[in-house]
Formats: structure tokens, C-alpha cells, sequence
């Protein structure tokens, strides 16, 4: 199977390789002093232009292509369930956190159980029956 991860980053820097020299070769070549010289300068420029809109093209084709393929790749996949696992809490950590806080009864987020006022929404709550 084609690895689409070096597939696509490979037509990436060929595509900015293109990009960044038509930039070079432009920028070094001489400007022009006649009216023939300026004649061919825009024809280099204008075929530059279009060497340059293939290389972005190509860069952009390359960089979907690299994004699809890691995102297909069992790999990532992996990696990215192990980081959302990593957020679930356990279960021993879920009754360790409910021992030391309380649910404010204006806006609802974990409060702990020594604080006398919300932090988020500033209600009071000894005097609210906590």
C-alpha cells in the first residue's frame, strides 16, 4: 500500500522547491535596459508566475495528502485514543474528587468544599446550606 504520509510530503517540498526557485531566479536575474530585454524579463516572469502557482498547487495537493494519510494510519489512530483515555478519569480519581468538592448551586462547576464563595459566579455558599 502507498504510504500517503511521505507521498504527500514529498510533493510538498518538491512543490515548494518550485516555488522558492522561480523566487531565486527571478530575483537574481538582471532588470532590464531595453525594450527587448524588458520584453523577455516579463515573459520570465510571467512563465514564473505559473511555475509558481503549479508549485502551490503542488505544495497544497502534497500537505492534503500527508494530512489524509496520517489520519488513516494506524498509528495516529492509536496515538489519539491513548491521548483521550489518558483524559477519561479513573475511577478511584472520580470519588477522590467528589470527597473534596461541591457543585455551586448558581452555575453548577465543582467548588471545593472549604470555600465559602464561588469563584466563578461569586454566590456565597455557606449560607446557602453548605
Amino acid at each position: 500500500m502507498i504510504d500517503l504520509v511521505k507521498v504527500g510530503a514529498g510533493l510538498t517540498l518538491i512543490g515548494f522547491f518550485a516555488v522558492g526557485s522561480v523566487a531565486v531566479v527571478l530575483g537574481l536575474a538582471s532588470l532590464p535596459t531595453t525594450p527587448d530585454q524588458a520584453t523577455a524579463y516579463a515573459a520570465r516572469a510571467k512563465n514564473g508566475l505559473v511555475v509558481q502557482g503549479l508549485g502551490w498547487i503542488l505544495a497544497g495537493v502534497g500537505l492534503s495528502m500527508a494530512l489524509f494519510g496520517s489520519a488513516k494510519s494506524d498509528t495516529a489512530v492509536d496515538t489519539k485514543l491513548e491521548i483521550l483515555l489518558e483524559r477519561v478519569p479513573r475511577p478511584s480519581e472520580v470519588s477522590e474528587r467528589e470527597e473534596k468538592f461541591v457543585k455551586c448551586p448558581k452555575c453548577g462547576r465543582d467548588v471545593s468544599k472549604d470555600a465559602t464563595i464561588c469563584p466563578y459566579c461569586g454566590r456565597g455558599l455557606r449560607r446557602h446550606g453548605f
